[in-house]
């Protein structure tokens, strides 16, 4: 996995190779962070008034550093 800029999927040779609608990268930033407020609520919502605890996993492969956070009920 290549860690690409969001502009990414307004370049020639990304769009050459797609069959999907042309995005600009502000437009899929938007929706990412759109995304992220759904996510947050419904997480919310199942976890509301449990008792949880929290896992954090960290690792690096390749160079890339990855960071999980796990809520377990």
């Amino acid at each position: 996995m290549e860690n690409r800029e969001l502009s990414m999927c307004e370049k020639p040779k990304t769009r050459k190779y797609t069959h999907l609608a042309h995005l600009r990268g502000n437009t899929l930033k938007k929706h990412m962070f759109g995304l992220e407020d759904v996510v947050r609520r419904i997480v919310k919502q199942r976890i509301s008034g449990q008792k949880l605890g929290f896992a954090v996993d960290v690792w690096t492969e390749d160079g890339n550093h990855f960071i999980a956070i796990i809520a377990i009920t």
